[in-house]
């Protein structure tokens, strides 16, 4: 494989190696049948995910705020999962055309991409740990009950704005470059910091959701009740499912910004992990199916009523219950 020549920016700065790698990448694709090899699987994979993932989010954000009616900590938690996914789906297909064409958009739309998914990301990751901690708090602590008011309110609303204020570096030093057909960082500099801050704050999120679960699964092994904790479940497996996806997409962004790749096949690789990660968004609603007894009748309900719901059809036997699966 030949080394790749450094170009110029227009701001007079050298493409980093991972910059440069954006480029070869489309060009390679547009001269040898790169496209029959990578592309066109990409696309369909990326294709099933963004309808799979508008479906299933927009029936969990339906279920959550007409049938369960937000009664429960868990409920909201689940509505708020649902919305990061639907954001982060909001920018696949433009990531779809980019990934075919070259990215043929505007900068001020590279810019909202990049925080559409950077948000989504973030957000995610927050209301998991959030999750995770009023699991260990109900399991660990059952005297400390986490309850819905004001106060759980500002947390949430706190949960988004940290969530939009760690997006915007990446809004911020995101720049358009029409001549290699990517939508890339402005510099070598703005590069390095931003995955940094994706790969610190996905670690420090796992080891407090890997504190909270081992602590929760002691006080689950030493309890001499069956009581069947369905709801700790279901939160176990949404963390799992989000640390699969995204783990290997973070440590291939880490070795990328210490090594310099003179191969092709870690581009491979890098976007095998893209797609990955891609797919997240359209697992969540599959898992709340797997374990949510209400949302599986509920969605039952909703595909054999008429399309227009009426709340006063919606769910009167469950109104009663305070758990959301």
């Amino acid at each position: 494989m030949e080394n790749i020549t450094l170009r110029k920016i227009p701001n007079g700065d050298e493409y980093s190696d991972y910059m440069q790698y954006y480029t070869y990448f489309y060009e390679e694709q547009n001269r040898n049948s790169f496209m029959d090899i990578s592309v066109l699987p990409a696309t369909i994979i990326l294709c099933i995910v963004i309808i799979l993932s508008l479906i299933g989010n927009t029936l969990v954000v339906v279920i959550s705020v007409f049938y369960m009616r937000l009664r429960s900590v868990t409920c909201i938690f689940i509505l708020n999962l649902a919305l990061s996914d639907l954001l982060f789906t909001v920018g696949l297909p433009f990531w779809v055309c980019g990934y075919i064409w070259g990215w043929t958009f505007r900068e001020a739309t590279c810019k909202v991409i990049h925080f559409v998914f950077s948000a989504g990301f973030y957000s995610s990751m927050v209301f998991l740990v959030l999750m995770s901690i009023q699991r260990y708090m109900a399991v660990v602590h059952p005297l400390s009950r986490w309850k819905k008011g004001r106060c759980f309110t500002c947390i949430v609303v706190c949960a988004w704005v940290v969530s939009i204020l760690a997006a915007l570096p990446d809004t911020v030093h995101t720049v358009a470059y029409p001549e290699s057909g990517g939508c890339m960082y402005s510099s070598v500099t703005a590069l390095v910091a931003i995955q940094y801050e994706y790969i610190i704050v996905f670690v420090c999120a796992f080891l407090v959701m890997a504190f909270c679960y081992i602590r929760i699964l002691q006080t689950i092994f030493k309890s001499l009740t069956n009581r069947r904790h369905r709801t700790t479940g279901l939160a176990f497996f949404l963390v799992a499912t989000f640390f699969i996806c995204w783990a290997p997409y973070n440590i291939m962004n880490f070795l990328m910004t210490l090594t310099e790749l003179q191969n092709l096949k870690y581009i491979y690789a890098f976007y095998i992990c893209t797609l990955l990660a891609s797919t997240q968004c359209c697992l969540y609603p599959v898992i709340y199916g797997l374990f949510g007894l209400k949302f599986r009748k509920s969605a039952w309900e909703i595909f054999q009523r008429r399309a227009t719901l009426n709340s006063e059809q919606i769910g009167i036997g469950e109104r009663q219950s305070d758990s959301c699966v």
